[in-house]
């Protein structure tokens, strides 16, 4: 019994040495600020296969505050500040530090004011539910001056919070799978923190960096992970699955998908009211932008495929997924009707192609190039007018 309780005091102790020296070291990668808690100080390198319109290989660096961006200066107050917010397509995970857009974005509004400072504060795996916690929680304590948020895609999952909001937010331990258990066990664990953390870096490097929706294939040579050029038709509907590239969805599917969808956008519309009151009461001028998608009723003039018969997802054809991300941006552009707030209708101005696109709603560095030249013009005029003391003048008409 002696034996039993000295094994068990030392495991204990142990444990307590590992979690405390665990949360010390995660604690200098990790930013917090009430409620979130985001990857910071961390710098990687992605290698990933040679997509059409992507690097081979990234760097993808997170700043002291947990976004994309040079640090936070001194005189922050003194400049005109802005922070991008938005989900995996404002993050722009595959994407160099420097080719993001709103690091291109940046690069041509300095030209007009030089004082500016932007950040990237896109989360992929967030909607605007995760965006309340981090207007709230982080963007009201650092007090940026403008707010440029694109939302709606991110907002098609089910209500509530998504694995990955669970690992950024304190919104308590998650029991519904093992793996959304240690994901959100890791706000409360150092250790649990730090096994996520390797677990990443291990599979940023083995794995050459897997995409979600599977466009990047992994390929294996001599028993090793190679690489390989993939087009965008071998990512999206190679040849294996040519029905992919003539399919209509029922009619009945269809009105039942969009009716689904119609209640999710209401509710979008609802939580995005709320974050311009919020940025509003915290001396923010929050800009709203509509997302740009690839699907819908267009020919790709890359490829010369009929976007709108492609099957997207299981029963969803590119018309119908079209249809549905439309819901959402007739949200984002009441919302900003009703609330007086800035516009810019980017979707409506972005053409469907899969040279701007690598999937339904992530751009191409060349998507990313074309956004942020669409959304310069608008917002520099506003900028030239709402804060005259920064800028040089000269925007375009």
């Amino acid at each position: 019994m002696n034996k039993v309780l000295k094994v068990s005091l030392f495991i204990v102790s142990t444990l307590i040495v590992v979690e405390g020296a665990s949360q010390f070291y995660m604690s200098s990668i990790t930013y917090r600020s009430g409620r979130v808690a985001l990857p910071a100080n961390q710098d990687w390198k992605i290698v990933t296969p040679a997509y059409d319109g992507l690097d081979a290989e990234i760097r993808l660096t997170n700043n002291g505050l947990g976004f994309r961006g040079t640090e936070k200066p001194s005189d922050l107050s003194e400049r005109l500040s802005i922070v991008t917010v938005g989900g995996r397509s404002t993050e722009n995970k595959y994407l160099d530090n420097q080719k993001t857009w709103t690091a291109r974005l940046g690069k041509t509004l300095t030209r007009n004011f030089p004082d500016l400072w932007i950040n990237n504060a896109g989360l992929e795996g967030h909607s605007t539910f995760g965006h309340a916690f981090l207007f709230a929680d982080h963007l009201a304590r650092l007090k940026p001056k403008v707010v440029v948020l694109m939302a709606g895609v991110d907002d098609f999952k089910k209500p509530g919070a998504s694995p990955r909001e669970r690992h950024d937010l304190d919104l308590g331990i998650d029991f519904s799978s093992a793996r959304a258990a240690i994901s959100s066990l890791a706000q409360y664990s150092g250790l649990a923190r730090l096994g996520l953390y390797g677990y990443r870096r291990f599979t940023v490097k083995r794995l050459n960096t897997k995409r979600y929706s599977g466009q990047v294939r992994k390929t294996a040579a001599g028993g090793r992970w190679g690489t390989k050029h993939v087009t965008w038709e071998e990512a999206h509907y190679g040849p294996d699955d040519p029905s992919r590239l003539n399919f209509t969805t029922p009619k009945i599917a269809k009105l039942d998908f969009l009716s689904a969808h119609q209640e999710k956008a209401t509710r979008f519309a609802k939580k995005l009211s709320e974050l311009v009151l919020v940025a509003r009461t915290n001396g923010m001028m929050l800009i709203l932008v509509t997302h740009p998608v690839l699907f819908g009723k267009s020919v790709d003039e890359n490829t010369g495929y009929d976007l709108a018969r492609i099957r997207v997802q299981p029963g969803i054809d590119g018309e119908t997924w079209g249809e549905i991300s439309a819901l959402y941006n007739n949200a984002v552009r009441g919302v900003a009707s009703q609330m007086d707030v800035l516009l810019i209708d980017a979707e409506k101005r972005m053409a469907r192609s899969s040279r701007y696109f690598h999937d339904r709603s992530n751009f191409t560095n060349e998507g990313a190039r074309v956004l942020a030249q669409i959304i310069y013009p608008d917002l520099c005029t506003y900028l030239e007018v709402t804060y005259p003391a920064h800028g040089r003048g000269n925007c375009p008409e």
